[in-house]
């Protein structure tokens, strides 16, 4: 099959959403995943393969990569979780992920990438989609499907070798530094500091919050960022 064909297949939620009933999207997930998962034993070939991202709320929210599945129930629980949106496809509102609130891992860390430099990824930012993002929040939007037909459309025209678009896109980043070492601690941390600062920035801060929404939300961000680094709190966040 030709890849326009593959990643055009209508989306088995099609025929069973309706816009007017977003609430019970939570479940609707939940049921495809149990369904489409091959086997009961998914989980042996997932654990150390597969890495979702969660936000969890404690006394902070804070983000978990969950990469170890004991049995595909836990696979099943990671996903939903991964991709609860509260009011969206939570259960009906948040969902819960070994017993706390969870919701999509964006909120915390929303594109995770690699930092060992060993193979190129492909990073998919949907804050760069052409539709402001600040206007797809409303569960009765009418422009979620246009936007799931737009990054269909980016797929095929990466794989066709139509060139990379800002919303997906490959990096290669260079290996990561060696550790180890008194001499080199220091220099560690710092490094560690200005990776995290630009990947926050790059898939952050300016995707979502200048792009998305403007420049008034990217300084408010900063601020926010800023204030709770004074605040020691950044760190457990993060």
């Amino acid at each position: 099959m030709d890849y326009e064909s593959f990643f055009r297949v209508p989306y088995a939620w099609q025929g069973v959403w309706q816009k007017q009933e977003f609430w019970k999207g939570g479940p609707v997930v939940r049921e495809m995943m149990k369904h489409t998962l091959p086997g009961d034993d998914v989980h042996e070939y997932l654990s150390d393969k597969l890495s979702v991202s969660i936000t969890v709320f404690e006394l902070w929210p804070r983000n978990v990569l969950v990469n170890k599945f004991n049995t595909k129930d836990e696979v099943v629980d990671a996903l939903v979780a991964g991709a609860s949106i509260p009011g969206f496809t939570g259960n009906p509102i948040f969902e819960r992920w070994q017993g706390k609130v969870a919701m999509v891992g964006g909120v915390t860390l929303n594109t995770p990438i690699f930092q060992d430099g060993r193979n190129p990824q492909l990073v998919i930012n949907l804050g760069y989609v052409k539709y402001p993002v600040a206007y797809t929040f409303g569960p009765l939007d009418p422009n979620h499907e246009r936007l799931a037909y737009e990054g269909m459309d980016e797929i095929v025209g990466m794989l066709t070798g139509r060139g990379e678009t800002k919303a997906l896109r490959i990096i290669q980043r260079e290996g990561a530094a060696e550790e180890g070492g008194e001499d080199n601690d220091i220099l560690n941390v710092i490094n560690k500091m200005i990776e995290q600062a630009k990947h926050f920035l790059e898939f952050d801060a300016i995707p979502w919050g200048l792009y998305g929404f403007g420049f008034e939300y990217l300084v408010a961000t900063l601020i926010a960022i800023a204030s709770l680094r004074y605040l020691g709190v950044y760190d457990d966040l993060m």
